[in-house]
């Protein structure tokens, strides 16, 4: 079956992690995802508080809204103008994003989708 072809959830970043345990968690993922570093220039703090929120938005609300079930998806308009609710923009999402990819967390497919009807 297409990915495409199958339902999906709305995602929204409305979620964030409340135990020490998951705040432990994705600390050390945020570590091991080596957010605070980008080349060539040197990261300011306040930008690596808002990738350590943004991370801890993006995985808490992926878990919450798909049920932690491998192999369901949910869509969410990356649009910059859609960034406005967020603590965090697009390039931030983004750059989040690309690196859970390419440690294999997640699989983030660009595409322009139909509106969602059901």
């Amino acid at each position: 079956m297409n990915l495409m072809d199958q339902p999906f959830k709305s995602f929204s970043f409305e979620y964030t992690p409340s135990s020490p345990l998951s705040q432990s968690l994705l600390k050390t993922l945020f570590d091991a995802l080596a957010l605070e570093r980008n080349q060539p220039r040197r990261v300011k703090s306040k930008d690596i508080i808002t990738r350590r929120h943004a991370l801890d938005q993006i995985i808490s609300s992926l878990l919450i809204t798909l049920n932690m079930t491998e192999g369901h998806y949910c869509s969410r308009t990356i649009q910059r103008s859609s960034f406005t609710k967020e603590d965090f923009g697009r390039d931030t999402f983004d750059g989040v994003i690309r690196r859970l990819e390419d440690k294999g967390y997640v699989t983030f497919q660009r595409e322009t989708r139909e509106p969602y009807s059901g």
